[in-house]
């Protein structure tokens, strides 16, 4: 348990940790970050912990939480996944406070299902990789609007409309098949109509390791956009009370 402000930092990864995007993320952050990998029994002192150590968090001087992406689906029943929801959603916990969360590929999706989205497979349930270039319909995390940003993806399933009391920030750009090859759409960036709360489909948290690790034969720009969005909303957590 600390006393200090601290951020959290969710590796749901299933085959491999992300070592070097979560060590990207620990050396932008001002702030002493907790490391936890549920899906991984990786118990250590170098902070990879699972969900025990979640629980023993502070949650009094937590300035926000940052879910990456995984081999995991939302829609697996699995026990970590379970109390991941748990812990989130518990009685003045990080959702109840408000306190600032970023979700990526299955951190978004998550973040989607709980608060009342569907997730499904696109495409046939075929997995889409490589860069895909975005679009916001208004400035968000040091993000300008109407400009196109490649941003890195790996997944197979995604988000089938808003959740409740979010709006999107990438409208022209989401009309998918799902699975049953019916029209849906695929919300690739998201925010929270009241509370600091971000998704992002695409790989904002990219490094050129994780390229290598989801086969991604794509290079990452030099001057990389997601870079630009995870350091903003660091700068938000530090600052935040």
């Amino acid at each position: 348990m600390s006393a200090n402000p601290q951020l959290i930092i969710i590796d749901p990864s299933t085959r491999h940790p992300e070592t070097e995007v979560c060590q990207k993320i620990r050396s932008l952050s001002t702030l002493p970050t907790l490391l936890i990998r549920p899906a991984l029994s990786l118990d250590s002192q170098s902070s990879q912990q699972g969900m025990n150590a979640l629980w023993r968090a502070e949650l009094s001087t937590l300035r926000g939480v940052i879910i990456l992406g995984g081999g995991a689906s939302p829609n697996d029943h699995i026990e970590w996944q379970s109390e991941l929801r748990a812990w989130l959603t518990q009685s003045r916990g990080v959702m109840d406070r408000g306190r600032p969360l970023l979700g990526v590929c299955y951190g978004h999706q998550l973040l989607g299902q709980i608060c009342g989205a569907e997730v499904d497979f696109l495409w046939g349930g075929e997995c889409a990789k490589g860069l895909r270039e975005i679009c916001l319909s208004e400035d968000t995390l040091g993000l300008k609007s109407n400009q196109p940003y490649p941003l890195a993806i790996s997944h197979r399933e995604g988000l089938l409309g808003l959740p409740d009391r979010w709006r999107t920030l990438t409208p022209h750009q989401e009309m998918v098949l799902n699975q049953a090859r019916h029209t849906a759409i695929a919300v690739e960036v998201m925010t929270h109509t009241e509370y600091p709360w971000w998704g992002f489909q695409s790989h904002i948290d990219a490094t050129p390791q994780f390229m290598i690790n989801n086969q991604l034969s794509a290079k990452l720009p030099l001057a990389y956009a997601g870079e630009v969005v995870m350091r903003s909303f660091l700068d938000l957590v530090s600052t935040s009370s």
